[in-house]
């Protein structure tokens, strides 16, 4: 089985893009089809005001870094309805009384942690978690330390050696 190819935007990050090779690929001329607009309008699906809010400064934020195409558009919906969900069974679980009705306080503690582990899931994949971010960082500043010189992991790397 071949090994994936790379996507053209990280090629262009990671300084190794070269338009006689990788001026081809299908995602770059799919990014020219499917343009993504300055500024998205969160669905009218999401009503929490909080999701609503964040859907804006987190699909605003990909289409800054040109990340965000428009396949990504209803999986990032589906992220933010989940969200909204389990916002509104935390909710419910504040008002309910845990020794009075311990069936009803288990059974949606445990739908709570299933939306949660779901959020995560799909969130690592938008630059959300923490391990994603760091990602991020890092190919930025193995980018500007590529135009520089010596990259960041290769100064890591011979810390490590010595």
């Amino acid at each position: 089985m071949p090994r994936p190819r790379k996507p053209t935007e990280q090629l262009k990050l990671s300084g190794t893009y070269r338009e006689d090779r990788h001026g081809k690929n299908a995602d770059t001329q799919i990014a020219g089809i499917l343009d993504i607009p300055v500024e998205l309008l969160p669905p009218q699906s999401i009503t929490d005001p909080y999701c609503i809010e964040h859907y804006k400064y987190h699909t605003n934020l990909l289409i800054r870094l040109n990340i965000l195409t428009a396949s990504d558009l209803p999986e990032l919906e589906l992220l933010y309805l989940t969200l909204q969900q389990c916002r509104e069974i935390r909710a419910k679980l504040a008002d309910i009384d845990m020794i009075g009705n311990p069936q009803d306080y288990t059974r949606l503690t445990r739908l709570a942690v299933i939306l949660s582990d779901y959020v995560s899931k799909i969130s690592q994949k938008y630059y959300i978690s923490p391990v994603s971010r760091m990602k991020l960082q890092i190919d930025q500043l193995n980018l500007r330390e590529k135009q520089q010189g010596e990259t960041l992991t290769g100064k890591l790397i011979k810390k490590k050696k010595a």
